[in-house]
């Protein structure tokens, strides 16, 4: 599903919020505080120079619009990486589990990821309890898929938000999520961090995105900015044995 227009209207009003308070440039707060970067596609291979020439045409036009955030939000359907589907195994360049894949860095660290399908429809979230089922399944596939596969795999590591939440972490070992790190790296551009904000269909939740605004009113450096999030990203770490036990992997 395609990112609301509610979306990117949350965040213009933080980065107007930020710009203002810290007189620093619009476009600049966009590109180093927000998702927008990384949500429009700059190219195929998604790098993200603050100079590309899509990013420019994005704010050049961006600072002629009537109403930003609409125009933002047609911008980015234009720009846009199409959502995985169901039938799809791959997602960019990744192996699918239903709505898991990992990245592989440094030829033994395996880093889970969750992403929405395009054509799921269901009301209930694949963390939900109605299918908790289901996302175990798809995460033992995907484990048995690294063991068969990936003989130098030693160690999980997670980045996100969502290791706040019960229902995420149920998924997964208790020794894995039992001793977790915030990432103070000030990594601002990912839904890693900014995913607390919205639903299932990128509706701003409304009582977080107030009292993110409310903490940016007092905020005295943007050094302190990740303080203003409600949920900071946590990132856990793990023997990935534990995971093969856990899944009852052989």
């Amino acid at each position: 599903m395609p990112y609301s227009k509610d979306f990117f209207a949350f965040q213009l009003s933080c980065a107007h919020a930020l710009a203002k308070r810290f007189r620093r440039n619009v476009g600049d707060i966009l590109y180093d505080y927000t998702t927008f970067s990384r949500s429009i596609a700059l190219t195929p291979d998604r790098p993200f120079d603050q100079w590309n020439p899509v990013w420019q045409s994005y704010i050049n036009g961006l600072g002629k619009a009537v109403n930003e955030a609409e125009w933002t939000h047609d911008f980015y359907l234009n720009h846009c990486v199409d959502d995985p589907l169901s039938t799809d195994e791959e997602f960019n360049g990744n192996m699918l589990f239903g709505s898991f894949y990992f990245v592989l860095r440094d030829n033994h660290i395996v880093r889970p990821h969750f992403i929405k399908l395009g054509d799921d429809t269901s009301p209930h979230s694949l963390i939900g309890k109605e299918r908790m089922v289901e996302s175990l399944e798809n995460l033992k596939n995907m484990f048995q898929y690294v063991k068969d596969n990936v003989g130098g795999a030693k160690t999980v590591m997670g980045n996100t938000w969502l290791y706040n939440l019960d229902a995420y972490r149920r998924l997964y070992p208790p020794e894995y999520t039992a001793q977790m790190v915030e990432n103070d790296s000030h990594a601002f551009q990912f839904l890693s961090l900014w995913g607390q904000f919205f639903d299932k269909n990128w509706q701003v939740k409304g009582l977080l995105a107030n009292e993110l605004l409310n903490r940016i009113s007092a905020l005295n450096s943007l050094e302190n900015l990740r303080f203003c999030f409600p949920y900071q990203a946590l990132m856990p770490q793990f023997h990935i044995q534990a995971f093969y036990d856990f899944y009852g992997i052989v």
